[in-house]
């Protein structure tokens, strides 16, 4: 057993009588499995096409076919086996649409719940972008930092400070003034826009949003 290949995809009436051949084309798609909705069941079905009939594995879950026509004349026991089913093909992409869906749920709780353990993690509200705006110790803070640079950008040396960008979050919302540099709304931007493939170092990417910095 330990020279047999790990199979994605079983077939759920056993593997049928065929030729040594065909059982190695066949054993390489089961080896992949169905790339359509990962199933792991599959059925052995006989299929008309244009050019006559032939042999197909048939995904038992969303009904694509697995293998391409395979000749009928390898395989010994081609009538006992059922007719490829339409119907579950065309209903299968109802599944893998149902299935894609699911996933981006899953795919939206894992980050929402990210999120918040990045929150808790460096001291913050769940609302981030409501603390910065109705949080009176912030106000406070962020004029002084606007006021030391004379309200222009540190980042830029030209433009207008508007906002107050963290260089750490580590010490949680309202941080030393020195971690905190007062930038125009433009530098703000790109400070935590994907840059060459990498994000700010900075700040932790699940707080940035892009409503986090209006009108903070």
């Amino acid at each position: 057993m330990d020279g047999l290949p790990k199979l994605a995809m079983t077939l759920r009436d056993g593997m049928p009588r065929m030729t040594e051949e065909m059982i190695a084309r066949v054993t390489a798609h089961l080896e992949t499995g169905c790339s359509h909705c990962r199933h792991n069941v599959g059925v052995m079905t006989r299929r008309a096409v244009p050019t006559g009939w032939f042999a197909v594995v048939q995904c038992d879950r969303c009904g694509r076919a697995v293998t391409n026509a395979l000749p009928k004349a390898q395989h010994f026991e081609f009538q006992s086996y059922p007719i490829f089913d339409e119907d579950k093909r065309e209903k299968g992409e109802e599944i893998i649409a149902a299935i894609r869906a699911e996933a981006r749920v899953h795919k939206d709780f894992a980050a929402r719940t990210a999120r918040k353990e990045t929150m808790r993690q460096y001291g913050q509200v769940e609302d981030y972008g409501e603390f910065l705006r109705s949080s009176p110790e912030w106000r406070a803070l962020r004029h002084k930092v606007l006021a030391r640079a004379r309200f222009v950008c540190e980042a830029c040396l030209s433009a207008p400070a508007e906002q107050v960008h963290h260089e750490t979050y580590d010490l949680g919302s309202i941080p030393p003034a020195f971690l905190l540099r007062a930038v125009c709304r433009a530098c703000h931007e790109r400070l935590h826009a994907v840059k060459f493939g990498k994000r700010d170092a900075w700040c932790p990417q699940s707080l940035l949003s892009s409503s986090t910095f209006d009108d903070v």
